[in-house]
């Protein structure tokens, strides 16, 4: 039986850096697992938006990776339309991030409510 423990990290919005940065210090620690939380101002950072780079790296270092989509301010059941709709733009927009990253695996929580799933682009 294999009882080997993979330790993975959360990259929360207040890290100083970016994506890029925090899978070096990922790699580092020789963590397994990140997921990075698609959350201004981490996700509008310069090395935040390089997908392709960000995607190479994980693969290089063998880390696996999740998103958390965003969560702060949005209301996807607002009986405010123009809410509504940019709580769901918002949303879409990390998704096709994900899609980008390679990441499959994601994690769209509020406090009310939790759904984790496979995201599969097209």
């Amino acid at each position: 039986m294999d009882h080997s423990v993979c330790v993975g990290a959360v990259c929360f919005q207040k890290y100083p850096g970016d994506y890029s940065g925090f899978l070096d210090l990922a790699a580092e620690l020789e963590l397994s697992w990140v997921e990075l939380k698609f959350e201004s101002p981490i996700c509008l950072r310069e090395g935040s938006g390089k997908y392709d780079e960000i995607k190479e790296k994980a693969e290089n270092f063998g880390i696996g990776l999740s998103l958390h989509t965003p969560f702060v301010g949005l209301n996807i059941g607002s009986i405010y339309e123009k809410e509504r709709q940019e709580s769901l733009r918002r949303i879409k927009e990390s998704l096709i991030a994900a899609g980008k990253m390679g990441i499959t695996l994601y994690n769209c929580s509020s406090r009310l409510s939790t759904l984790r799933g496979i995201y599969r682009p097209n």
